[in-house]
């Protein structure tokens, strides 16, 4: 499921050398979970042009990379479960600051970064809504949905970096979605369904 280098060990070494100061070991982490990282970031962008007239998909995989590489000197994962869910987090609150910046922008009359249409006030609250939510879910739950939808892994690889069984992601992303359903209005608008 994962790629072989990307097992606990490796990440572990590489963590270890980025804590010792080895810049050879940011590159190698980097370019291990760049790709991976492209599609997060390329994914959760794609939709929001109004959003991307502030960042791009470059901007927010650098900056996401930043707060990664700056998490080991305080937080060392354990697992590449862990790993990922660091990874998704670091995600989410990248995306969270972005829609606060365009928010600030919009209040402040400031003209736009580019020439693509700006979102609504609406839209950037139900986004910034959306990802504080997913933040707020229950440990299980929050981890299933930031695989599922920060990572874009199926239901299978979930359970196989999870050790469980298929049935239980699917029963933790279910209990998530319903959670977030609360927010179902803010969705719609969010995602087009409106």
């Amino acid at each position: 499921m994962t790629e072989p280098s990307l097992a606990t060990t490796w990440l572990h070494q590489q963590i270890d050398r980025l804590r010792a100061g080895d810049r050879a070991a940011q590159e190698e982490l980097v370019q291990a979970v760049g790709g991976r990282m492209r599609r997060i970031a390329q994914r959760m962008l794609r939709d929001y042009p109004g959003v991307r007239a502030a960042a791009d998909t470059s901007d927010v995989l650098q900056n996401t990379f930043v707060r990664l590489l700056a998490a080991p000197d305080k937080i060392r994962p354990e697992s590449t479960r862990d790993f990922f869910q660091l990874a998704a987090f670091l995600t989410r609150q990248e995306l969270i600051d972005l829609l606060r910046r365009c928010a600030r922008r919009q209040t402040d009359a400031l003209p736009p970064l580019a020439a693509l249409p700006a979102p609504s006030s609406a839209q950037l609250d139900a986004w910034l809504h959306f990802h504080e939510a997913v933040g707020q879910l229950p440990a299980d739950e929050r981890e299933v949905v930031s695989l599922a939808f920060y990572h874009g892994w199926t239901q299978a690889q979930i359970a196989e970096v999870l050790g469980v069984d298929v049935r239980t992601v699917r029963r933790y992303w279910a209990a998530g979605c319903l959670r977030l359903d609360a927010l179902e209005d803010e969705l719609d608008e969010l995602f087009g369904h409106a």
